[in-house]
């Protein structure tokens, strides 16, 4: 575990604990640690948790981070060194896991009384003064979220209504082993809670896998337990141990022991813990939730902002070409996609455009569409040759690309006065053209590989095309060529020709409407399995 020590400006000094191998420190909401001050980088550095130390790396764009008033890119930190970020100052330390404070025992352990466990309610009826300490529990339940030591505050109780002088909570963490919440051992040179305290394996494993408390009130005393090896390896003179459950499973377990005063237990002492079982059950439902929460909002906050990326880079409307009629729509099959349009108008009149398929969907996809869309951009300015330009590109990306992402993309550009159509693929969906004259289409594939794939791969433009009045171009993603019929059958190159070339007479934005039209009827509305892009020029 992680923890950190921040103190902002103008602000009380706080402790905060992570549950993780590493911290991300930036000015980005989605940080771990957000520090929206002027000149933090969103990603400024990344605290990883080695062993019993921490280290720093520097992983923004700015010269590195301040450790004890020196510059630096890496540091390893101890628990008095001192980081400065923005207005912040913040100290981090490795918290050793807490059920390192309990030992399993694999000797059996033997029980007397057993009696089942009501399902985690806050409706639990007091019987005498003992239960309204209760009350101080249920207020501290309804204020989770501000009070970290729930746990701590059952056991208070636990200690006060029963006699017991060791106990702990112990919760199932997701890979089935049990973590420690909180512990006490109030035994005479017990270590007040900081020595380890052993308890059965066996004794504990009977309660998670029947759901069933137990009770083992005078062990030593009772014939039916006297011969059992753990009552005197362990020197267990009374103990007990309910499960905590909510939603009709076990979820972790409250136990407590008394190794000097036999038959200090009684069913009383059982349905008590039972009750406190039931509110610590309570609590971990209610900081699950509060989690689930929490991930939630942070999940939507990063659709958000991929979505505003997105709204940013396309079109907002089409360009305004005098031969040429354009439009362009595109689909996604989820909160966020991965298909991208854009519309370049150079000076001289020639329009560009490019359709692009980034892998993946979310925050991570939409970044990458916004660095191809600016490379883009500057790499127009300069370069003419469109084989050249995805040269360029494609370097540009496989340098930043490292996590098997990719891009395909087609580009075109048109030269009215010439009357010509310049191409180049990279690894994308076929661009299909209809000619008005012969009323025929076809497929023309450009030449390359995915940009991001293979360094210095080489891109070369289509065969130059001529374009007259009436021809239709039609620039897509294959999101449309793999809509897939309720039975499994794609939509296919086929059936969009067929389209394409039924609604040709019409204008741009017809036959655009006219194709995902087509596309929705083939699905029967169902949703699409890609993103669906469409850009039709035709031309005047």
């Amino acid at each position: 575990m992680i923890v950190l020590t921040l103190r902002a400006k103008n602000a009380e000094e706080e402790t905060l604990r992570f549950d993780a191998d590493s911290v991300l420190v930036g000015s980005d909401d989605l940080c771990d640690v957000t520090i929206p001050d002027e000149g933090v980088d969103a990603r400024q550095c990344v605290l990883v948790a080695r062993d019993d130390q921490i280290e720093m790396f520097h992983i923004g764009v700015s010269g590195g981070v301040l450790v004890n008033g020196q510059h630096v890119t890496h540091a390893q930190l101890g628990p008095e060194d001192e980081l400065w970020i923005g207005s912040s100052v913040l100290r981090a330390s490795v918290e050793a896991a807490e059920d390192a404070a309990i030992q399993f025992s694999e000797i059996a352990s033997t029980v007397r009384a057993e009696e089942p466990v009501p399902e985690a309610t806050m409706a639990v009826a007091p019987t005498d003064d003992r239960f309204a300490l209760l009350d101080d529990v249920r207020t501290l339940i309804n204020s989770i979220g501000t009070n970290e030591n729930i746990f701590e505050a059952i056991l208070d109780v636990l200690f006060s209504a029963v006699p017991v002088k060791r106990g702990f909570i112990g919760i199932l963490g997701d890979d089935g082993e049990l973590q420690i919440r909180a512990h006490r051992d109030r035994e005479k040179g017990g270590g007040g809670g900081k020595d380890k305290i052993t308890v059965s394996r066996t004794l504990l494993g009977q309660v998670m896998e029947s759901g069933n408390a137990v009770l083992t009130s005078d062990a030593e005393a009772d014939p039916n337990l006297s011969m059992a090896q753990s009552i005197h390896a362990l020197r267990i003179r009374a103990a007990t141990c309910v499960p905590l459950k909510a939603n009709g499973r076990v979820i972790g377990v409250a136990y407590g022991d008394n190794r000097e005063r036999p038959g200090s237990l009684t069913k009383d002492h059982l349905s008590i813990l039972n009750a406190l079982g039931s509110v610590a059950a309570v609590a971990v439902e209610k900081m699950r939730l509060l989690r689930e929460s929490e991930a939630k909002q942070k999940y939507e906050q990063a659709l958000r902002i991929a979505r505003g990326i997105q709204r940013h880079f396309l079109p907002s409307e089409s360009p305004d070409v005098p031969t040429l009629d354009i439009f362009g729509s595109s689909e996604s099959c989820d909160e966020t996609g991965g298909d991208y349009y854009d519309y370049f108008l150079h000076d001289d009149g020639r329009l560009s455009i490019i359709v692009a398929d980034v892998t993946g969907h979310g925050v991570g996809s939409a970044l990458l569409m916004a660095t191809v869309r600016a490379a883009l951009r500057a790499l127009m300015l300069v370069e003419e040759d469109l084989g050249r330009l995805f040269f360029q590109l494609n370097n540009m990306l496989g340098r930043d690309l490292k996590d098997g992402r990719f891009v395909t993309a087609l580009m075109g550009t048109f030269d009215m006065a010439a009357g010509t159509l310049r191409q180049v693929g990279a690894g994308h969906t076929p661009l299909i053209r209809y000619a008005a004259a012969t009323g025929e289409t076809e497929l023309i594939s450009g030449l390359g590989p995915p940009l991001g794939i293979v360094a210095a791969a080489e891109f070369r433009e289509c065969e130059s095309l001529s374009v007259e009045s009436g021809d239709v171009l039609l620039f897509l993603t294959d999101g449309i060529i793999e809509a897939t019929h309720p039975d499994g059958e794609l939509y296919g190159f086929e059936r969009l020709c067929a389209t394409l070339a039924a609604a040709a007479s019409g204008s741009a934005e017809e036959v655009v409407g006219a194709i995902n039209g087509a596309v929705i009827a083939w699905t029967g509305g169902q949703p699409l399995h890609d993103d669906a892009t469409l850009v039709a020029v035709k031309v005047r």
